[in-house]
């Protein structure tokens, strides 16, 4: 790494990784208080004018290579390697929940030698989205099962409600769940759930698990179940970081330091 020190700009690096102790680095001519640039494991170099208080963002390998929980292992030195200081601090977040997102679905009638799909029976576009599935094979009486696409979410849903054309007809229908992240293996879900209609009493929505990896889903009803009109996801509360704005104004110490003047 070079530094000029001729340069307009300061070049502060940011020492990552726990510094030797004067033991592993008997050559050190500082004490492990005042370590300096040969006392770390790795480094990273940023630059801005002269007298300018800089905000930098601590790149995430930086803190991936850390040895401290306090943060004390990461030092920042100027282009003469002239510790100087510094705070670390941490983005403010803000819980927030998102909004429900319809999910579109196709229905997959397999076989009983091909119960589940595989990726080359589905057409997919280059983001992993589902555009149809490209052959069936079913049984006569077999009830169907509905893929689900869920590669467009941002979040991993927690729910599932499905709107059925039921016509005002009681149903009760035991649904089990697959997931997939490739369309190839699939994870069957611990236990089954119901959609019912009794009237005004209505279950339409299904509890989802799987994990951030998990792409697509098969629904597959048993029993005399209406077909789906929509199906629509839901979120549990989630973290965000909060779009922080600050204004730098400049300021002036007086001459007995008991005021501060701002231009």
């Amino acid at each position: 790494m070079t530094r000029s020190h001729k340069s307009r700009f300061i070049f502060f690096t940011v020492l990552a990784l726990l510094f030797f102790s004067s033991a592993a680095n008997p050559g050190a001519s500082r004490s492990a208080k005042d370590p300096g640039l040969e006392d770390f494991d790795g480094a990273m170099v940023f630059s801005g004018k002269e007298g300018s208080l800089l905000v930098l963002e601590i790149p995430k390998e930086v803190y991936s290579g850390l040895r401290q929980r306090d943060l004390g292992d990461i030092r920042i030195f100027d282009a003469s390697e002239k510790a100087v200081p510094f705070i670390i601090r941490e983005l403010p977040k803000e819980a927030f929940t998102p909004p429900p997102e319809d999910v579109p679905f196709f229905i997959w009638e397999g076989g009983r030698e091909k119960l589940f799909p595989a990726n080359t029976d589905i057409e997919i576009n280059t983001s992993g989205g589902v555009v149809r599935i490209k052959s069936q094979n079913s049984l006569p009486g077999r009830a169907p099962v509905y893929l689900v696409d869920l590669s467009f979410l941002k979040y991993l849903p927690s729910a599932l409600k499905i709107t059925t054309d039921n016509q005002e007809k009681n149903f009760n229908s035991p649904v089990s769940i697959h997931y997939s992240a490739d369309l190839s293996n699939w994870i069957s879900a611990s236990k089954k759930q119901i959609l019912a209609s009794y009237g005004a009493n209505i279950q339409d929505t299904l509890e989802l698990g799987g994990d951030k990896n998990t792409r697509y889903l098969l629904i597959g009803f048993e029993g005399e179940a209406p077909p789906p009109i929509s199906m629509t996801v839901s979120y549990r509360p989630q973290e965000r970081d909060i779009v922080h704005h600050e204004q730098i104004i400049q300021g002036k110490i007086s001459s007995d330091g008991k005021k501060l003047n701002y231009n």
